[in-house]
């Protein structure tokens, strides 16, 4: 779903409609829009005016409810789009690609991050006390801040690229065992995933848990465009909403690897994003978010290094995550790192093909 390049698809079954493809373009959009909100500096474990003082509603609507809305909802169309993959293409051709459009620019761009925290931070811009981490690491700790393969890479914004790929690797491996009895092996993984801790091999197993449910959407040839329906959408919002408030007023508490409650919310917000994105795909601004959505991918792999300059230019000249205008940075910082993807997309696209696919991942 993050890839370059969505493109309308065909399937055995049914190929993705038009409406259904322009829906995937604006919810790409507006997902990684917020994703990109929720890792600006000088991070949301720091207090600022957006998360503590009279402007922290922005941070509970902004990032708590539609930033983390985002990853399920990129999740979720990801296991869609991969379910046709799954059906016409063989297993080791499709992970040899997942790995060259998604590890490959997340390996180049984790290695361009540290590399400009090593020049800038002693020039007194952006702080990055992960990469004193680096150096001060075992070599285990220093590998991983790498390749993000034991643990969060040093830019840990991509880290959801590494659960995603191996989301997908391990959906494609046991696909042909699955789905014999897909419904009961849904059942299993999703209690696998409430009871126990994948990590090493996956850290956040919701995002396995919603690709996983995109191709069982896919597979039974429910559209986005349904799932999107005010009907469909708006009742799922609503028996989340009254799940969630009923856990939290009897106090449920579960000992469990997942919270169900916040698991329950993430998944409801699914169809009221689709819808969002329905509503959006109707309007003249589909051809905006067309555009857009083919450089969000460059966006969101470069957003935080564009972002931490900005913030040491803003902290150079007395800006202050505490100041009122700290509210103008936060909203507008996602908007620059896109227009600079657009700007950083038109020298891509003239580069030789493997520094093409070493930043953008598909050449």
């Amino acid at each position: 779903m993050l890839e370059p390049g969505t493109r309308s698809i065909s399937l055995k079954s049914s190929a993705i409609s038009g409406a259904d493809s322009n829906v995937i373009h604006v919810a790409r959009v507006i997902c990684i829009t917020f994703m990109i909100s929720a890792h600006l500096p000088p991070g949301e474990e720091t207090i600022s005016v957006i998360n503590n003082g009279n402007y922290s509603f922005i941070s509970a609507i902004w990032i708590d409810i539609l930033g983390r809305a985002s990853v399920p909802t990129l999740s979720f169309i990801s296991g869609y789009l991969l379910f046709d993959k799954l059906v016409n293409n063989d297993k080791s051709k499709i992970i040899i690609t997942k790995l060259k459009n998604i590890i490959v620019p997340m390996l180049t761009w984790n290695l361009i991050f540290i590399s400009a925290m090593i020049v800038f931070t002693p020039l007194a811009l952006p702080e990055n006390d992960i990469v004193f981490n680096l150096f001060e690491g075992s070599h285990t700790t220093i590998f991983s801040s790498i390749t993000g393969i034991s643990g969060s890479p040093a830019n840990y914004s991509l880290w959801f690229l590494r659960d995603l790929f191996v989301s997908f690797a391990l959906i494609v491996l046991f696909w042909p065992l699955l789905s014999r009895l897909l419904l009961p092996a849904v059942v299993i993984i999703t209690v696998a995933c409430f009871s126990y801790d994948m990590g090493p091999i996956i850290f956040r197993s919701n995002i396995l848990l919603f690709v996983l449910y995109g191709c069982v959407a896919r597979h039974g040839n429910l559209t986005l465009s349904r799932i999107s329906k005010p009907s469909i959408s708006f009742n799922v919002a609503l028996i989340t909403l009254i799940s969630t408030l009923a856990m939290s007023h009897w106090g449920l508490q579960f000992d469990l690897q997942n919270d169900p409650k916040n698991f329950i919310l993430r998944a409801g917000l699914i169809p009221i994003t689709l819808w969002v994105s329905s509503a959006l795909a109707q309007t003249p601004l589909i051809e905006q978010f067309r555009l857009i959505s083919a450089t969000i991918f460059i966006a969101y792999l470069s957003h935080l290094i564009t972002a931490r300059a900005f913030w040491g230019i803003w902290k150079y000249f007395g800006g202050s995550a505490m100041a009122p205008s700290y509210v103008v940075f936060f909203i507008t910082m996602p908007f620059i790192a896109i227009l600079a993807s657009i700007v950083l997309k038109y020298f891509v696209d003239r580069l030789p093909k493997p520094f093409r696919i070493m930043l953008a991942g598909r050449a």
